[in-house]
């Protein structure tokens, strides 16, 4: 999902989840929501789930599948989460 923080371009995503995602693009959620379920897809040596984001280059923009030019836009989550 991309988003635009005080004219930045921000992208999240919940990284290595099972297809049965229970919420929609845009669905407003409340804690406690279950957003998706553990999965080991990927790059990933064990089943778990978490909340990725990046500034200005998201996984599939500008450069699909480019994981290595990915990597280096990743920033801490709670960088935009409020506290």
């Amino acid at each position: 999902r991309d988003h635009n923080v005080n004219g930045r371009l921000v992208f999240s995503q919940y990284a290595h989840v099972l297809p049965n995602i229970p919420v929609s693009v845009g669905q407003d959620v409340d804690i406690g929501t279950v957003v998706a379920y553990m999965g080991s897809t990927g790059y990933s040596t064990g089943c778990h789930l978490h909340l990725e984001m990046s500034e200005g280059y998201g996984w599939d923009y500008p450069d699909p599948g480019n994981y290595y030019s990915y990597i280096r836009h990743i920033v801490n989550p709670y960088k935009y989460i409020p506290g």
